[in-house]
């Protein structure tokens, strides 16, 4: 209240004599006089989908695909077991943890809603009680196939929510909504090779991707700039809702969709650690982003699985003299291994944040993709 107080001794208002503006008041009315321009027309779009609303975003890479396992870049492939497994972990993840009721929440009910909410306590306690066990949340996929199976098992439950607006109505729990935006980079003609087959039949393209990452295009595909350009309308759209969303994409979005929330620049983009078996959670907040990530499977129980770990030639980005060399902070690999059931029946016990490192050239859990 001080700032706020010191803010008015100084504060001028702006009129129509004062030439173009936009005027944001409390985040609900805005006036626009007098805009004009490509650019300061989508200026004006951008701030009216700001609002000052709490909000968090999950972001996790589709289970491992059949092409991860081969080392494969681009394609529709489905699933390994691993990556079901992941899938049904994610589930739980979904219903035990995002979709688990805050006390922040009540800031998105707004005064109106806390006033309908306190009068319903009043009639029936039990019934009050029923509406907050879950908060309202979203789940976008992309458009392929080992995004839509990684999001088969999430629950789509129906419940009455009133929003910060004073409106109720029937919510559908995690909605599916695909995305062809969240497609991953296309590899044009090297898509379905992998980067060692790339760098043999394509050796002057391998090189060209190796020296500017963030810029190379594939022959008749995309780069990570076309990547950006097509994310610009959701990055908006994430600006907007004020609910929990939860992602399920591919590495190459991911990191794009990371980065522009982590406030990191164009180049670092393409080398944003993403990996397999992980949830990221962002929250946005005045100055920055909190970030928090869960490794729902660890990597010795995808090699517990019988699966072999792929050989490949993954390009990382240039180390600096004297950098520290990343380092894999995994437990030693069990001498048993347990069957899925064992391992669903621990995920299900607990929900912990669990931040695993993997080295940039780890060919499981950094699986390539474009």
């Amino acid at each position: 209240m001080a700032r706020r107080a010191n803010y008015e001794k100084y504060y001028e208002t702006v009129d129509e004599e004062d030439g173009p503006f936009c005027k944001i008041i409390n985040s609900h009315k805005y006036v626009v006089h007098n805009i004009r321009g490509y650019l300061s027309l989508k200026v004006v779009h951008f701030v009216m989908n700001l609002h000052t609303l709490p909000r968090t975003f999950y972001l996790t890479r589709h289970g491992q695909s059949e092409y991860n396992l081969l080392g494969k870049i681009g394609g529709d492939s489905g699933l390994t077991p691993a990556g079901i497994e992941y899938a049904r972990r994610l589930a739980i993840f979904a219903k035990e943890e995002i979709a688990r009721p805050r006390p922040e929440d009540q800031a998105h009910n707004g005064e109106v809603a806390k006033a309908f909410f306190r009068k319903e306590n009043d009639d029936s306690e039990s019934k009050g009680n029923e509406a907050n066990k879950e908060r309202p949340c979203r789940l976008w996929t992309s458009t392929l196939r080992r995004t839509q199976e990684t999001a088969q098992f999430i629950d789509h439950s129906s419940f009455n929510h009133t929003f910060d607006n004073g409106e109720q109505f029937e919510w559908m729990q995690f909605r599916k909504k695909p995305r062809r935006n969240l497609d991953e980079l296309y590899a044009g003609t090297c898509d379905g090779m992998t980067y060692q087959e790339i760098q043999d039949v394509y050796p002057e393209e391998f090189a060209r991707r190796q020296a500017d990452k963030l810029s190379y295009r594939y022959p008749r595909g995309e780069s990570y700039m076309d990547v950006t350009l097509r994310l610009e309308p959701l990055a908006q759209e994430m600006e907007r809702i004020r609910e929990p969303l939860l992602i399920v994409g591919h590495q190459g979005i991911l990191r794009i969709v990371y980065a522009y929330f982590m406030g990191l620049g164009r180049k670092e983009a393409p080398y944003v650690s993403i990996p397999l078996n992980n949830v990221i959670e962002l929250t946005p907040h005045a100055y920055g982003c909190h970030e928090k990530r869960y490794c729902l499977m660890m990597k010795e129980e995808m090699l517990a699985d019988g699966q072999d770990e792929p050989v490949t030639s993954m390009p990382v980005a240039a180390k600096n003299p004297g950098s520290a060399t990343p380092i894999t902070n995994m437990p030693n690999t069990p001498s048993k291994a347990m069957d899925r059931t064992q391992l669903l029946t621990r995920a299900r016990k607990s929900i912990q944040e669990i931040d695993a490192n993997y080295a940039e050239d780890d060919a499981i859990m950094n699986a390539p993709s474009c």
